[in-house]
């Protein structure tokens, strides 16, 4: 979990692990739209999501691995080279940023199912607002102030003032409403969708 912290820091700088092999760890998730972590292989590791990256990590090799849920890939066929010889119990090809922002609805819509994906599946409590611009289309990202309101506006997300910064949250709560619209991928009844929609 150190390791994992370091790379998830909101600064750009890269955290190196200057080739460190872990061998029979465990990680809640590893999400390579998140971290900045370079040269790092883990051997026979439990992880139990797996969000894969647009562009392959340096240096990052997961050999042996017990993975539950590999986001961001539909089949073994998908998976990188730099996973060998893993076992995976599920493949979601929508499960990580890169992918939602493929999705065939309009732009807002799709940065709000990564908005939402973020803060509600992925490691942490809770987000920076900068965050939110990360791993999505430069011309999503003037989006992100009204697509945030929406999302306040129904409950989804709740803001708090931390020193000097915003971190949005999950309402627990409303939890099964957003796996609902995940699920949906943009295709859904829920009301969220259309407001989405309707902000460009």
């Amino acid at each position: 979990d150190i390791i994992i912290s370091g790379g998830m820091r909101d600064e750009p700088n890269t955290f190196d692990c200057g080739g460190l092999t872990i061998s029979s760890g465990e990680c809640d998730a590893l999400d390579w739209d998140e971290l900045s972590l370079i040269n790092l292989s883990l051997i026979g590791c439990v992880i139990h999501d797996l969000y894969l990256p647009k562009t392959p990590p340096l240096g990052i090799r997961l050999e042996k691995c017990y993975i539950v849920t590999v986001r961001g890939a539909t089949g073994p066929a998908g998976l990188p080279g730099w996973i060998v010889d893993p076992d995976i119990e599920i493949f979601d090809p929508t499960g990580n940023s890169s992918a939602l922002m493929q999705l065939d609805a309009s732009l807002t819509v799709r940065l709000g199912l990564t908005i939402l994906q973020k803060v509600y599946k992925q490691r942490g409590s809770g987000r920076k607002q900068n965050a939110f611009s990360r791993g999505v289309d430069p011309v999503a990202v003037k989006y992100v102030p009204a697509v945030l309101r929406v999302l306040e506006s129904e409950r989804l997300l709740v803001p708090s003032e931390v020193k000097t910064e915003t971190i949005w949250r999950g309402v627990p709560e409303k939890r099964p409403r957003v796996e609902g619209i995940l699920s949906a991928a943009g295709r859904g009844d829920d009301p969220i969708i259309h407001m989405l929609d309707a902000i460009v």
